[in-house]
């Protein structure tokens, strides 16, 4: 804030300051999501289950994450191990993506090379050089030459 004006110099940041021994809503009084979230903040390590109101996913995911907090260290062990088996699969997913898209790549590369030649070979062969100079100067091979030569 500015000193001299009271003014924020930060106009999407807003600070509401909350006196947790005020708030007396019960689950079944939570009606806006900031009340739903001071519920939360005052309860959760009391918590066992998720309110029936509780809409919001930022907020469910909370609930989840401090349920954590309980767990025993088996447990939590467990859930780690099949977080870190997720992300293995997600490694393996985008680097076989990744390992196809360059080799598709590379195989277009190829073909496009190839297109390009045979386009070269029938503009040779069409100014009359001989199959065996087409083979020479495109690097197709006879039958690839003497194919082009037949269909022109």
């Amino acid at each position: 804030m500015d000193i001299e004006t009271g003014e924020s110099f930060i106009k999407d940041i807003e600070f509401n300051f909350i006196e947790l021994p005020k708030f007396k809503k019960t689950a079944a009084e939570l009606t806006i999501i900031i009340d739903q979230w001071v519920y939360f903040i005052k309860n959760a390590e009391n918590l066992e289950v998720i309110p029936d109101n509780v809409k919001d996913e930022g907020l469910k995911f909370a609930y989840h994450d401090a349920d954590k907090h309980n767990w025993t260290k088996e447990e939590l062990e467990a859930y780690d191990y099949v977080l870190m088996r997720e992300q293995d699969d997600r490694g393996r997913l985008t680097f076989a993506t990744r390992k196809a898209a360059k080799e598709a790549a590379k195989e277009a590369a190829k073909e496009a090379q190839k297109t390009e030649r045979e386009i070269i070979a029938k503009s040779l062969l069409g100014a009359g050089l001989s199959i065996q100079d087409v083979v020479k100067h495109t690097q197709l091979t006879l039958d690839e030459v003497e194919k082009l030569n037949r269909e022109k």
